[in-house]
């Protein structure tokens, strides 16, 4: 939600100050948005921080998962191939 804004915001800003205006804005939309990270942690507890705070938090749990085996083997496969590729022993 809070990046859907912040894109939205940086896409009309871009728009408003030329193409160049999307990067000039990028300092200013960072710090927009840890403090709006660091007012949600300090009112954690407020029902509607929480409401807010909940899509992220399920996207995280989504993306956060400890790997079965079948994909722990995929990445050890991967990670000798890298090795031998670079002349390095696994």
């Amino acid at each position: 939600m809070k990046l859907g804004l912040i894109g939205t915001a940086a896409g009309f800003f871009s728009g408003l100050f030329g193409i160049g205006g999307g990067v000039v804005m990028v300092p200013l939309l960072s710090s927009v948005s840890y403090e709006l990270l660091r007012l949600g942690a300090r009112n954690a507890n407020v029902p509607l921080t929480r409401l807010l705070a909940r899509p992220g938090l399920l996207l995280q749990r989504l993306t956060t998962r400890e790997p079965d085996d079948a994909q722990v083997e995929v990445a050890i496969a991967a990670m000798k191939a890298a090795l031998s590729l670079d002349g390095e022993t696994a």
